[in-house]
């Protein structure tokens, strides 16, 4: 995480006066190992998708994963607020979910850039709690799927800005279509495999 990479830097400057620098450290690699491994063994693979990816997943998933059986709980994210898409995050917890596939499509909200960031890092805040992590998760930007406007492309910025903090590396492409979104996602899911 970000603040772990400067506590870090804190340290070992002042343990040895030489300068460390971790900023251009590349984020962990994004891993699914719960979903491999219900892949592997064949089993269900309960899957909470924000939209579009929910429409997306059972196709790509039918593809790679064919003997095992894929649930689908859409998480209605278009035309909402960060607020109202961050608002159920809680009541996931609840659930036992083996995979949360999160983006915020383009246009979500007309709140401000500050608060879209507040917004977006709490949801990311209590979807990765510390201690046992619950489902693998993978994050994809908002252009992957959406050709997006000006002020569009600095919120997905800031959005990979706070992926990459809380170390997720972002699912991002230049597609700009749901069916380049697909074709990325397929061959990303071959890859993990």
């Amino acid at each position: 995480l970000s603040g772990h990479k400067a506590i870090a830097f804190t340290i070992l400057w002042a343990l040895s006066r030489d300068p460390v620098f971790f900023q251009n450290e590349p984020p962990l690699p994004s891993a699914i190992p719960r979903t491999l491994e219900k892949i592997a063994k064949e089993q269900p693979i309960r899957i909470l998708a924000m939209q579009p990816y929910d429409g997306i997943l059972s196709s790509v998933f039918a593809k790679i994963a064919p003997g095992s059986s894929i649930v689908i709980t859409p998480w209605e994210v278009i035309g909402r607020s960060i607020d109202e898409i961050e608002s159920p995050v809680p009541r996931v917890w609840d659930k036992d979910y083996d995979l949360v596939f999160i983006t915020v499509p383009a246009g979500t909200g007309q709140e401000s850039e500050e608060h879209f960031v507040h917004g977006y890092s709490r949801m990311l805040g209590d979807l990765l709690r510390f201690g046992s992590q619950k489902w693998d998760l993978i994050a994809v930007t908002a252009s992957l799927a959406t050709t997006l406007d000006k002020d569009w492309r600095r919120r997905d910025g800031m959005a990979k800005i706070l992926l990459r903090g809380v170390d997720l590396a972002p699912l991002e492409g230049r597609g700009g279509s749901i069916e380049a979104a697909t074709q990325t996602l397929r061959e990303w899911l071959k890859e993990q495999l």
